[in-house]
């Protein structure tokens, strides 16, 4: 619901003519709330009454600290709004308090609608602080498990080289290995922007042995059809791409805003290739793997090449 740097809250009206364009013209399967977080918009419930007018089901990201007059607009629209918590926060992480009310949250929500865990990993992941800080008596409650990876924004610096890329898929696996150990029967899923080469073929199978099956690189096989809109009412297709092209669908309608942005993410990728990634055999290979995510390519290719060539070799990922 809120843009970096910009207009801090999406306003009611706005909100209204994007729920009404997107039951019109999109046809979209999947709607998700996010933030910031979205639960400290002004006009949450009249959101929420808005947007169950429209749509069958959404999900709702959040770290979870909401208070009781939030819990109950939740509550009248469950289970048709999902909940995934965000565990990677300070609150959770480091506040024992703090996390125990997060906790009877997921306990509270967990018998009326799905309720999933967030967890974002990168080479430095602790994981063994995150194992520990899910209790048992918490992650019953819990349905399924997100991990995702620690995609940069097109613009600035990446923050781990490709040659690090092998520790995420170390990473990927400490966590599924270890919530398994608690609860045998979670669902796990991937977000985008892990590639066929961060885990070795043992891993690989571990992960198909756990119910993933995963659509490398970005895309994730959907062609048209995400779009991530801004407070300010401006449409991207990812967050890595926030800084870059946008379109504005108080102008445009939503087909033609889904075809532009779609073609200059086609062009992105395809058109700048990391040099290990040209003969990878997971490329040319059945997974077909697109290679790390645009934001990471696009940074190591300004980095390296000035603009100069469209080769990013694997020492310019910083």
């Amino acid at each position: 619901m809120a843009s970096k740097g910009r207009i801090k809250e999406m306003s009611v009206k706005n909100f209204l003519f994007l729920i009404k364009k997107l039951n019109r013209q999109g046809g979209f399967k999947q709607i998700k709330i996010l933030g910031g977080e979205p639960t400290l918009h002004s006009k949450f419930g009249k959101m929420m009454n808005i947007l169950f007018k429209y749509v069958p089901q959404a999900s709702l990201f959040t770290n979870g600290l909401f208070n009781d007059r939030v819990s109950l607009i939740i509550k009248k629209h469950v289970p048709k709004l999902q909940l995934i918590i965000n565990i990677m926060t300070p609150a959770y992480q480091f506040n024992t308090i703090l996390r125990q009310k997060i906790a009877a949250r997921i306990r509270e929500f967990s018998p009326f609608t799905i309720t999933a865990l967030s967890v974002i990993v990168n080479p430095e992941t602790d994981t063994k602080t995150i194992l520990k800080t899910v209790e048992a008596d918490t992650l019953k409650y819990v349905q399924s498990i997100r991990i995702g990876v620690s995609n940069p924004i097109m613009g600035e610096k990446n923050t781990y080289a490709f040659r690090n890329f092998p520790h995420i898929g170390k990473k990927v696996l400490e966590l599924i290995s270890g919530f398994k150990k608690i609860k045998q029967n979670l669902i796990f899923k991937m977000d985008c922007g892990f590639t066929r080469c961060m885990f070795t073929d043992g891993q690989y199978k571990i992960l198909q042995e756990s119910g993933i099956y995963y659509l490398w690189g970005c895309f994730q096989g959907n062609l048209i059809g995400c779009l991530d809109v801004q407070s300010d009412m401006k449409a991207i297709t990812c967050y890595s791409l926030s800084e870059a092209k946008k379109e504005d669908l108080l102008k445009e309608n939503i087909p033609t805003v889904e075809k532009r942005l779609f073609l200059q993410q086609y062009l992105y990728q395809e058109q700048h290739l990391m040099e290990s990634c040209k003969d990878c055999k997971y490329r040319k290979g059945k997974e077909k793997c697109k290679g790390p995510c645009i934001g990471f390519k696009m940074n190591a290719f300004s980095y390296a090449n000035r603009g100069r060539s469209n080769k990013i070799s694997d020492s310019s990922a910083l």
